[in-house]
């Protein structure tokens, strides 16, 4: 199973290091200095740049990718790179959110805005899309 990760903070990289001990991992960010640490510490392939632009996704390899888990600390960041997977492939997309608006509003009509799951709660994000992928696969 292939997974792309959109940010490598603290949520992405736990998310990455989690998952990358069962599943082929790319973790895309805009940042290079996290890119390169992660590139030493993890099992992961890395891609510096900007996941709400169609040419970054597709050269982390969103055809071939089973999920998109966006991570960012940036809501609106998360749900563009969510829609825009959908729009340029299929994967089940998992959003992490921190405004409750956004969640209420996917809750009305699950896979709104292009996301399949949303996930809230800083404390809780990592741990929820680790489930929530270990146990759909």
């Amino acid at each position: 199973m292939k997974v792309i990760v959109v940010g490598a903070g603290r949520v992405g990289r736990r998310v990455a290091e989690h998952l990358s001990k069962r599943y082929d991992v790319t973790v895309v960010d805009i940042r290079g200095e996290l890119i390169e640490e992660l590139q030493y510490f993890l099992d992961v392939l890395t891609v510096e740049g900007d996941a709400t632009l169609p040419e970054t996704l597709e050269g982390a390899g969103v055809e071939e990718a089973d999920y998109i888990i966006a991570t960012t600390n940036n809501d609106n960041v998360n749900i563009i790179v969510c829609s825009l997977a959908k729009t340029l492939s299929n994967p089940k997309t998992i959003a992490r959110v921190k405004n409750m608006d956004y969640l209420h509003v996917w809750g009305r009509g699950r896979e709104a805005l292009g996301v399949d799951l949303m996930v809230c709660a800083a404390p809780l994000v990592a741990r929820s899309i680790m489930n929530v992928v270990d146990h759909r696969s």
